[in-house]
């Protein structure tokens, strides 16, 4: 399955002018986190990947708006602050019964989600990619973090997207 088939396209958005003084290189940084794809209080799943969507292109809006109005934008740095995944168990205990996706699955649309985001956004400029990885993305055992602080499912996946990137080094930079 195309996960990209289950998202609408979107309108641009335009922003007002802005009268601030900028230095020479000023950056658009893009904080997110707490997306926990697969939990089902956040909406079905094309509620959750709309919104994911969407958020891709309200940045590409911002940043044309912002140069637009002079901002010298040079490099964007997006940020993923953790909990993308919502895990399946080892956090709450009606977790493994409220998550709508299990854990390959969660991988498959935050690998779709961030990949669509950076691919799209380094079209535009310089990335600066930042991660932290979220107690959501701890690999637990009997609720309970077994391996290292750094062996987390968030960060995993975003170094997964930079690896399949530096195959293309034309494209992506090295």
């Amino acid at each position: 399955e195309v996960l990209a088939d289950r998202v609408k396209s979107r309108r641009p958005r335009r922003g007002g002018g802005c009268s601030c003084s900028f230095p020479a290189d000023a950056a658009l940084v893009v904080a997110m986190g707490d997306w926990q794809v697969g939990k089902g209080e956040n909406g079905n799943l094309e509620q959750q990947m709309q919104v994911l969507y969407d958020m891709v292109g309200l940045v590409e809006d911002e940043w044309r708006n912002l140069k637009k109005t002079g901002v010298p934008l040079t490099t964007i740095y997006p940020c993923f602050g953790g909990d993308l995944f919502e895990s399946c168990s080892g956090h709450y205990a009606q977790q493994a019964f409220r998550t709508t996706l299990n854990m390959r699955d969660q991988r498959k649309v935050i690998r779709w989600a961030a990949d669509n985001a950076l691919d799209r956004w380094s079209k535009l400029a310089p990335l600066g990619v930042k991660v932290v990885g979220g107690n959501h993305g701890e690999v637990r055992e009997g609720g309970k973090s077994h391996t290292s602080f750094s062996d987390n499912n968030d960060v995993a996946v975003i170094e997964d997207i930079a690896y399949a990137y530096s195959k293309n080094p034309d494209r992506y930079g090295g």
